[in-house]
């Protein structure tokens, strides 16, 4: 009997052929825990860090539900095209070859997606504002939904996304399962799960840190003012072979990229001000290995799933434990081990020190940074 068969999920060849390409021989506790409960069409909150399953928890069930019902359609809202087109990669690598999807993104050219949906595709990956825009102008009809899945929903919730969301889930022909799989859940989140969820919805959450518990987490202290050397510095001293490195002021993209690279480092950048073919050839190069260094804004990196990312370097500090939480989990996944290096002056050693607290992790300090 397969291991995934006890979840109650119907394993076929194909399915077991699958899950064996990558790697997967069971599922992680969080899967054990949400595919019931999913494949049962309850609505659920899965809240657990990143790493530790929840695409599979629900894609897995809902795949198969699709499957077996040609009126079964099932929505992922997804907060960016890079997050959106991993989980349709995901959900096309297990789904039956006769199941048809598509993706729904911003940055895709709109009148073939409509084309697409003409074609009555069951499993529909998008981000929140090309469906929202899809369903308004009558495309994507409200009551064709069955099952609505909101991926990181702290990131999809904007004020004009909530409100619309609101506006669609309020709708009399809305009677869709509705999934949350998230690392945080913040109250924008609680507040919607609250007025359109089942009162009687299973909540899975992960107890302590929401970290992977193989991330090592280090603080490299700047006496002076934070610069491009000092991360040069930092990459040659630790040997660090691959790295994700997050900033929040975009106009230090350019600046780190010409700095690594004038000295030998090779790098990439990833930010919202590139166009898809810019961000989907920098990304590629980071994941074959041809630059050591990829540098990314918090909004371009959301979602990013390299394998066998070793660090995450954190340029400036994040601005709360949510969005650390985001950062750090790029790395580790897959039981591996990994490294998260935020690089603070004097004055914003309190922040880290803040969220560590709050995420009960432990911070080691690197000495002799100048």
């Amino acid at each position: 009997m397969h291991e995934f068969a006890k979840t109650g999920l119907e394993i076929s060849d194909a399915l077991a052929r699958s899950l064996e390409r990558e790697g997967i021989a069971a599922p992680t506790a969080v899967q054990e825990a949400a595919i019931p409960a999913v494949l049962a069409g309850k609505d659920v909150v899965v809240q657990s860090g990143t790493g530790t399953g929840k695409t599979l928890a629900y894609l897995l069930p809902l795949v198969q539900r699709a499957a077996g019902d040609p009126e079964f359609r099932v929505v992922v809202l997804a907060p960016s095209p890079e997050l959106a087109m991993q989980i349709l990669r995901t959900a096309e690598a297990h789904k039956p070859t006769t199941l048809r999807s598509a993706s729904l993104v911003g940055s895709g050219n709109i009148e073939r997606q409509k084309d697409r949906l003409k074609q009555h595709p069951q499993v529909i990956v998008g981000t929140p504002g090309r469906v929202l825009e899809m369903i308004f102008a009558r495309k994507l009809p409200t009551r064709s939904i069955k099952a609505l899945v909101l991926d990181e929903i702290d990131q999809i919730l904007s004020e004009q996304n909530e409100a619309e969301l609101r506006e669609i889930c309020s709708r009399p022909e809305f009677d869709a399962q509705i999934v949350v799989a998230s690392a945080t859940f913040g109250k924008r989140g609680d507040a919607f799960a609250q007025d359109f969820m089942d009162p009687e919805r299973v909540r899975l959450q992960l107890q302590g840190s929401p970290l992977k518990q193989n991330i090592r987490h280090l603080v490299a202290v700047f006496a002076g003012q934070r610069d491009e050397a000092g991360l040069v510095r930092l990459v040659r001293e630790l040997d660090v072979d691959a790295a994700l490195v997050f900033v929040k002021k975009s106009f230090w993209v350019p600046k780190l990229f010409h700095a690594l690279n004038d000295r030998g480092i090779p790098c990439a950048t990833l930010s919202a001000a590139g166009d898809k073919r810019q961000r989907a050839e920098a990304l590629e190069s980071f994941k074959r290995r041809e630059v050591r260094v990829l540098v990314a804004t918090d909004a371009a990196a959301r979602g990013l799933d390299v394998k066998d990312l070793s660090w995450v370097i954190h340029f400036e500090p994040a601005n709360d434990k949510e969005a650390y939480l985001h950062r750090a989990g790029r790395t580790a996944r897959a039981g591996k081990e990994g490294t998260s290096v935020v690089m603070v002056t004097d004055g914003e050693r309190p922040i880290i020190e803040r969220q560590a607290r709050e995420l009960k992790i432990e911070l080691e300090e690197l000495r002799s940074q100048r």
